[in-house]
């Protein structure tokens, strides 16, 4: 099936083989080689783009996706102006709220009055997400230790809250290799805290580039910490 977007001047075709471009530009100038269109990480939620240019000279970006053999859709459009061209040059992310397994193909059209510029396409397959782990917690006077079922192919992002006083959850480690335990020592005695674990498996990208698929966050589990007091007395004579 062919679909002729004639208001951008740009033929999209949808449903070849893998080995077929799916985005068929017409003719035009080559995309910059200083841009490059990348995936962050899947989340449970998104797929989490980059884009990233250090010479934008165009006034529109828009993105292109396609999912397994449905029609290509425009699923957002840039309007570049300075602050945006900062970002971009930093690298901008992008936000796809969906994350079904399947194959993926993006690809990004950028413009200048009738100038307009097709990007090397963006593919690949994602897979189902890693389970959500059963999660314990265990407080010392100076660490917390947490625990957490792992196949052999997960690895893990441990996030963290301050529960005392009331911060949000944040990122605090990212582990890169298959384990099934974390010890916190960034703690304060008599603090409380709360944990959640999310499962990670890595998949690649046609460029090859690996990104992290990640498994829904397990429950919120609790540690409270002694104070040094208690637990010098809980360790002393009995």
């Amino acid at each position: 099936m062919k679909v002729v977007l004639a208001c951008i001047g740009i033929l999209l075709v949808a449903g070849c083989a893998t080995s077929t471009p799916i985005f068929e530009w017409e003719d035009g100038p080559a995309a910059p080689s200083t841009l490059s269109l990348n995936v962050l990480e899947v989340r449970p939620n998104a797929i989490l783009l980059e884009v990233q240019s250090s010479e934008v000279s165009f006034t529109h970006i828009e993105v292109f996706k396609v999912f397994e053999d449905q029609e290509p859709q425009n699923i957002l459009t840039l309007n570049i102006d300075a602050s945006l061209n900062q970002k971009l040059s930093e690298g901008l992310t992008l936000r796809d709220p969906n994350n079904a397994a399947g194959r993926y193909v993006y690809a990004l059209l950028m413009m200048n009055g009738e100038e307009r510029v097709g990007s090397a396409e963006l593919t690949f397959e994602l897979g189902p997400q890693p389970l959500k782990p059963h999660v314990v917690a265990s407080a010392e006077a100076d660490f917390v230790r947490v625990k957490w079922q792992v196949d052999e192919e997960s690895s893990a992002i441990i996030f963290r809250r301050n529960v005392l006083r009331g911060t949000p959850f944040e990122r605090v480690a990212e582990l890169n290799v298959p384990t099934s335990e974390w010890v916190d020592t960034a703690v304060e005695p008599e603090g409380v805290y709360a944990y959640r674990v999310s499962l990670v498996t890595l998949s690649s990208t046609s460029q090859t580039d690996t990104f992290a698929l990640m498994g829904e966050p397990s429950e919120e589990v609790y540690a409270s910490v002694p104070s040094r007091d208690a637990a010098a007395s809980s360790n002393g004579p009995q």
